[in-house]
């Protein structure tokens, strides 16, 4: 098959050859220029399949699952802060413009202890981690009700929700 393809390809670049520099009105260039023109169409080379790469998956600025599966820490509240954001079907919602807005205003919150200053839990969803190290939590303020806990803003220290503990 590879003889023929070179053998068609060499009579095509010959029939090409005579035809230069000879009167288009000169019989053999006109035969020249016929026997090109009757080559079969399949002596081109036949195309190779080309399969596209798939489109990766986007990827977020922020996440939408903690590992482990999130949730609440011991001795924390479960919220917001460290849910997963759900369509109806139960399935994740990646995209952070389809989020609640207070999860996407606020992707970093700790929360503490109030009397003690402790921080229990830090989710932070810039980085995917549940990491509370390395992080000081402002004074207490207004709205920290002793004997308490409190969601911050990790990065601006707002107060975001403040609860007591269940006694029961």
């Amino acid at each position: 098959m590879r003889r023929v393809r070179c053998g068609i390809a060499a009579a095509v670049v010959l029939a090409g050859l005579v035809g230069c520099g000879t009167d288009p009105g000169d019989p053999a260039a006109r035969q020249a220029d016929t026997a090109a023109a009757a080559q079969p169409a399949d002596s081109a080379e036949e195309p190779v399949a080309q399969t596209p790469d798939p489109a990766p998956a986007p990827s977020y600025a922020l996440c939408a699952e903690f590992p482990g599966g999130g949730g609440a820490l011991p001795g924390d509240a479960e919220s917001w802060w460290n849910n997963t954001p759900a369509n109806p079907d139960g399935s994740v919602v990646r995209d952070p413009e389809q989020w609640p807005a207070p999860m996407r205003e606020h992707p970093r919150v700790a929360t503490v202890e109030v009397d003690t200053g402790t921080v229990i839990s830090l989710y932070d969803r810039t980085t995917c981690r549940q990491d509370p190290a390395g992080y000081q939590p402002p004074p207490a303020g207004p709205g920290w009700e002793p004997g308490g806990y409190v969601a911050l803003d990790a990065d601006t220290g707002e107060l975001l929700s403040s609860w007591q503990p269940y006694v029961g």
